[in-house]
């Protein structure tokens, strides 16, 4: 199977964050830690590491967190909890709201602003390819932090 390095997704993550901000949030004020705009962005940007519980994005989160909070700008030095996000899916988002602003987002003229560089490292698990080469990726991001290459 070729690599292309050449492709890939460049994405502006202040823009989607404040695309995300135009959801309405159903929680009641008094309880709320963090804004659904961040959840939300902490659950796509697990999801591209290849995570799709809510577990598994906490996990993916709290592996981050001192990075997180420093490019986000967080006011917190912690990451929500799994409950949170499975609360977030299952109870707050509304899909069709969440869907329209997606299509805005993604079908709109991009402008860059702070950009971070994510390589993807993958490998095949061993003995999972059939004969069409289809199998079990494990993908890893890789941050490059500044002044390394």
């Amino acid at each position: 199977m070729k690599c292309n390095i050449e492709a890939g997704i460049v994405f502006d993550v202040g823009s989607l964050y404040a695309h995300f901000q135009r959801l309405q949030d159903t929680r009641k004020p008094k309880g709320i830690r963090y804004p659904l705009a961040l959840v939300l962005l902490l659950i796509v940007l697990a999801k591209i590491c290849g995570e799709d519980r809510p577990s598994g994005i906490a996990e993916c989160a709290k592996h981050r967190t001192e990075m997180l909070v420093e490019w986000l700008k967080l006011k917190r030095n912690s990451l929500p909890h799994h409950s949170t996000y499975r609360r977030i899916l299952a109870e707050v988002v509304n899909v069709e709201e969440l869907e329209h602003i997606q299509h805005i987002y993604l079908s709109g003229e991009k402008s860059f602003g702070t950009q971070v560089l994510v390589s993807i490292d993958g490998t095949v698990l061993r003995g999972t390819l059939d004969n069409q080469q289809q199998g079990t990726y494990l993908l890893q991001p890789i941050y490059r932090q500044k002044g390394s290459c």
